[in-house]
């Protein structure tokens, strides 16, 4: 860790032993955020991979901020309360396994596009977001993404989600909405066009509290489509934020209003 964020680190002696001599038994490079933590607080522990990598962590909390997992739901987890928390799953897969923490960083994302920009022909560009060890245990699984696979043809980039349950009328515009802008921040860090967005439903409903709202919506005549402009000097997909978005000539009805079935 410390040579991949040298910036972020410093040695400190005083975690793991009072001593008053530097080397491997007494030292550890922690973050700066950590400088304050001490053996009084907390237990060091390692975190161990699923081929066995081990890596040294001062504080539950590093964890945290290094992989982006919810603090209080390692912590459950650590004390065998909590199974599965949709924090530990999606781009990034995690587990526990009695009292060591056991964890696989992949971010899905990142790999697709790594894999569209030196392998565009490849029909591997794919993100999975159900993952079944957590969604035997989840109080809702995933509706939407159990498949998504991006597509190369003549310079264009397309995508095709799997939605295994569909809200017709709440869930699936927002849904088709948020691929297809997805479709698009890919296709620009890869310096590709953009191609189609496919949308396949599982099981497609509309709720019966929803049923009015349906009426009321296929009476409308649609818009023509807004135009979707990126911010063309974002390069890495982590580096977007709302204000590199923008929607120009976005016309739109009333709101329609209808509670969430779950």
């Amino acid at each position: 860790m410390k040579l991949e964020y040298p910036d972020e680190y410093s040695i400190d002696k005083d975690i793991l032993a009072a001593s008053n001599r530097y080397s491997k038994s007494t030292c550890m490079w922690a973050s700066h955020e950590e400088q304050g933590w001490n053996t009084s607080t907390g237990t060091p522990f390692f975190a161990t991979s699923p081929d066995g990598v081990e890596e040294l962590f001062p504080s539950i909390g590093d964890i945290e901020r290094r992989y982006g997992l919810n603090i209080s739901a390692v912590h459950r987890c650590l004390n065998g309360k909590l199974k599965s928390h949709h924090g530990w799953s999606g781009f990034r897969y995690a587990s526990a396994n009695g009292e060591v923490l056991r964890f696989r960083q992949c971010d899905q994302v990142k790999q697709v596009i790594a894999s569209i920009k030196h392998d565009p022909d490849s029909r591997r560009h794919i993100i999975n977001l159900w993952h079944t060890p957590s969604m035997v245990h989840a109080s809702l699984p995933c509706c939407h993404g159990s498949i998504i696979q991006f597509y190369v043809c003549n310079g264009r980039l397309s995508c095709q989600m799997y939605q295994r349950s569909a809200d017709l009328f709440l869930g699936v515009p927002v849904n088709i909405a948020s691929y297809a802008l997805l479709t698009h921040m890919v296709a620009q860090v890869c310096d590709l066009e953009v191609g189609e967005f496919i949308w396949t439903g599982g099981d497609c409903h509309i709720y019966l509290n929803h049923v009015d709202q349906v009426l009321t919506q296929i009476e409308r005549g649609p818009y023509n489509h807004p135009q979707l402009l990126l911010d063309r000097s974002i390069k890495d997909i982590d580096d977007f934020r709302a204000e590199h978005i923008t929607l120009v000539n976005y016309l739109h009805h009333p709101a329609i209003k209808g509670e969430v079935a779950v």
